[in-house]
């Protein structure tokens, strides 16, 4: 007699689902609110399970005196999954509301909203990383280029001194006359005195704090002084750390890609990763391999699951192996929140994949989720978090039917094997989008080749990281044998990355998750679909042509993404603010394919991508307003393939190093260059420009430059076109702004059509510039995870307050705007007004 089907049990899928939506939500607001929320639905379920509970028992003794008991049942189950999801909630709720209390309030909160200058006393509790630079010096080592100054709180580097990043779980924190306990995390930028300090190092430091968007820390502290120690590491945290130098030690010697990426795939440690390599991995989805995910906590489980079972354990001494292994790689690799979540979700991916059995998997996620969020509210809004769910519910439930289906086509154990990195594909990339708007078009291939070698690369690695301190000539051994490993996953990402087409932008914003997520669902229903009808095989390869039509073929993924609302670019359009994160790229038209160009944004091809998707092949005026490396980072991108004819710069040479990059790739592509002084002007083809800002050079020596000076000498230029104005303040601060005010009251200048806000939108603004201008456009650009807390909410006020509607491309991606189309009114073309 053949087996009944299995049935998927889906009975905690509305339970987990009910309290993602309900934490999303309830994290933004404020604590009492979730708090009566939390009672209310308290008493609710009370009041209604009491006369639930007179109901059910009068209703069961009838059916079960009758032939219906079957409904009964089944209608207990739907009753009973109600009540879980209730359940569920009322924990995640309750969780929410207390943990919302300590966050906010307490003295801590008052100081991070203050942005107050404090001194605080608490334990490391994260790597000491270097913050990358934007636009590394290439004679420099991987890890070792100058860093972000907090002082210009842009992420832009410093020539003078490295800036890195860790993570302190604050104690007390003192601060305007006040001290007070704190149990909260705060991001540290500090400078190089912090490389030694090490994990788990109680410490007191002194700076000024910043705000995070969400997620499980409250706020940053930027600080450029000693930090004091005031109690070593215990020994566990000791231990480990001597674990991850000993293995960076023995990996010394590797090449450059395996010295990067053997630690990486070990214990997660990227700071000696090769950018290029870094990038191809990126183009092709491969950063799971370098990242702490379910897939390292994956391949321990499973290998000590096998090996427990050739041992012949019996099943308890196995499970307790288990969790002793996966413990210990917990601490190995830190038990941060990004690892613990990993850890849970690799857990139940193995179990998925060793027991299969998804009927019993998916109620172990729904659970996990539920149990996750209960810990940790603003796990719901963590990209991360979302990501981890989606991969491990792919690998539950979609893969398995995706490899049936493929099963009729190809072998099954190659079906199995393309069926999982094509279902986590499936399902993460519309998300992916919001974070980089951009598909990886050999995401799948570039992963099922890959994978062999992510077995020996992570144990190999693991057991040269256990093995260094003691016996480090065993450790290069093994060292070695991941070193191998991991040249294949080097090789694979670099021809995958080299590869045509290998990675296409894509709409940003909620546009292009609809769009992705619409063709991913119309592949899947092609493909699961095949087996039920004659022309199956048919349907596949029909299946397989659109994706690569989509993918592959320009024209056609132009037509498609041109039937969006309000298709970009706009066919009118006059000025544009690129979308290019943490940066500025800001383009007013000039001609047919020219335009006026201030700054590049920082170092990649967002900008470059910009100009082209803008049809943009000559630049008739370049205006690089400071030389902070997210205003010049992406120089090298813009110049390539595009004829440039005459840049303006500021006058003030700092940091050194960025502006030798910026002037030598200027000079190598003959592109004459001006001081940007008060008083300069000219004419772009179309567009008439003015320099209204600096009226001098600022003097000092370079090396004693302080981040706001070089704000300060940004070259403010005002535009205009045939129909439009726009002002650009590049990074000026509130002295600087008042100082421009009184040059363009006095030279009668009048206000713009549009300007774009200082610094990102920080909320270092000038109220009486703000109020003068009027402008009935301001335009801000910022990263959509910038830990900067731009665009302050303070500044988006202030601008609507003067009259001004307010946008930026964290939320509205790129904005285009149309100059006075009759009746002197703008039009803006933005996904955030589709």
């Amino acid at each position: 007699m053949p087996d009944a089907p299995s049935v998927t049990d889906l009975r905690l899928v509305p339970a987990a689902l009910a309290s993602w939506v309900c934490c999303a939500i309830a994290v933004g607001a404020d604590a009492r609110d979730v708090a009566i929320l939390g009672v209310t639905l308290t008493g609710v379920v009370v009041a209604a399970l009491a006369s639930a509970a007179r109901w059910s028992a009068r209703r069961r003794s009838d059916l079960v005196r009758s032939d219906r008991a079957g409904s009964w049942k089944a209608g207990g189950t739907a009753l009973g999954t109600a009540w879980l999801t209730l359940a569920a909630v009322i924990a995640v709720t309750t969780s929410c509301a207390v943990q919302l209390h300590l966050r906010q309030g307490g003295l801590l909160g008052e100081l991070v909203a203050a942005r107050a200058v404090v001194e605080v006393v608490g334990v490391v509790r994260a790597e000491v990383v270097p913050v990358p630079d934007p636009w590394p010096d290439p004679d420099l080592p991987v890890g070792t280029a100058a860093d972000a100054d907090p002082a210009t709180d842009d992420g832009s580097a410093s020539d003078d001194s490295r800036r890195y990043r860790t993570v302190v779980a604050v104690e007390q924190v003192t601060g305007r006359g006040r001290t007070g306990g704190a149990g909260a995390g705060l991001l540290v930028l500090g400078g190089p005195q912090w490389t030694d300090v090490p994990y788990g190092t109680r410490v007191r430091v002194s700076g000024r704090l910043g705000t995070v968007d969400g997620g499980e820390l409250r706020g940053l502290i930027s600080t450029s002084g000693d930090v004091r120690v005031l109690d070593r590491a215990g020994a566990v945290d000791r231990a480990v750390t001597r674990l991850r130098s000993a293995l960076l030690e023995v990996t010394d010697d590797l090449a450059p890609d395996a010295r990067g990426l053997v630690p990486g795939a070990a214990i997660g440690d990227t700071s000696r990763l090769p950018a290029d390599l870094d990038q191809a991995m990126r183009d092709v989805s491969l950063t799971h391999v370098t990242a702490v995910s379910g897939g390292h906590f994956a391949v321990l489980s499973l290998s000590v699951l096998l090996l427990t079972s050739l041992l012949r354990l019996p099943r308890p001494l196995r499970a307790l192996v288990s969790v002793l292994v996966m413990a210990g790689f917990v601490l190995l690799v830190h038990p941060e929140p990004s690892v613990v979540r990993a850890a849970a979700m690799g857990a139940l991916a193995a179990l998925g994949l060793l027991i299969g059995r998804p009927s019993r998997a998916a109620p172990a996620l729904g659970g996990a989720v539920v149990l996750l969020l209960v810990l940790d509210p603003w796990l719901a809004r963590s990209f991360g978090f979302v990501l981890s769910v989606l991969a491990t519910g792919a690998i539950v439930l979609l893969a398995p039917p995706l490899a049936e289906a493929l099963g009729r086509l190809v072998p099954r154990w190659l079906a199995v094997a393309v069926a999982v990195p094509a279902a986590a594909q499936a399902v993460c990339a519309p998300v992916i989008v919001l974070l980089d708007p951009a598909v990886s078009v050999y995401a799948v291939p570039a992963n099922l080749v890959a994978a062999p070698a992510l077995l020996p690369a992570t144990l190999l690695g693991v057991a040269a990281t256990l093995t260094a301190p003691g016996f480090p000539g065993l450790a290069g051994v093994l060292a070695h044998g991941a070193g191998w490993a991991t040249w294949w996953i080097a090789e694979v990402a670099r021809f995958g990355a080299g590869l045509p087409g290998a990675r296409h932008g894509w709409p940003a914003g909620p546009a292009g998750l609809v769009l992705l997520l619409g063709l991913t669902a119309a592949a899947l229903v092609l493909v699961l679909g095949a087996h039920r009808v004659p022309s199956g095989r048919r349907r596949l390869v029909l299946a397989a042509a659109l994706c690569l039509a989509l993918l592959l073929v320009p024209e056609v993924r132009a037509r498609v993404l041109g039937v969006l609302p309000d298709g970009w670019p706009p066919p009118d359009w006059r000025a544009a603010l690129c979308d290019v994160g943490q940066g500025d790229t800001l383009v007013v038209r000039s001609g047919p394919s020219a335009a006026v160009v201030i700054d590049v944004g920082p170092d990649g091809r967002a900008a470059d991508d910009c100009l082209e998707t803008l049809g943009i092949d000559r630049i008739d005026l370049l205006i690089l307003t400071h030389f902070h490396a997210d205003h010049v980072g992406g120089l090298d991108a813009v110049l390539g393939g595009r004829q440039v004819a005459r840049a303006v710069v500021s006058p003030f040479r700092a940091p050194a190093g960025q502006v030798s990059r910026a002037e030598g790739a200027l000079g190598a592509a003959g592109v004459p260059t001006e001081l940007g002084l008060t008083g300069g002007s000219g004419q772009a083809g179309e567009v008439r420009w003015t320099v209204l800002w600096p009226d001098r050079a600022p003097g000092g020596p370079v090396q004693d430059a302080t981040g706001q000076e070089i704000n300060d000498a940004s070259v403010v230029v005002l535009l205009e076109a045939p129909d439009l104005t726009v002002l650009a303040l590049g990074d000026v601060e509130p002295t600087a702004q008042d100082a421009l005010l009184i040059g363009l009251q006095q030279s009668m200048v009048e206000p713009p059509d549009v300007v774009k806000v200082a610094h990102h939108g920080s909320a270092n603004q000038s109220e009486e510039l703000a109020d003068w201008l009027g402008a009935p456009l301001a335009l801000v650009s910022a990263g959509a995870d910038n830990t900067y807390g731009h665009p302050a909410a303070s500044t988006i006020d202030l601008y609507r307050s003067a009259g001004s509607v307010v946008l930026s491309t964290h939320v509205c991606g790129d904005i285009g705007v149309s100059g006075e189309l009759g009746g002197g009114r703008l039009r803006v073309t933005a996904r955030c007004l589709g």
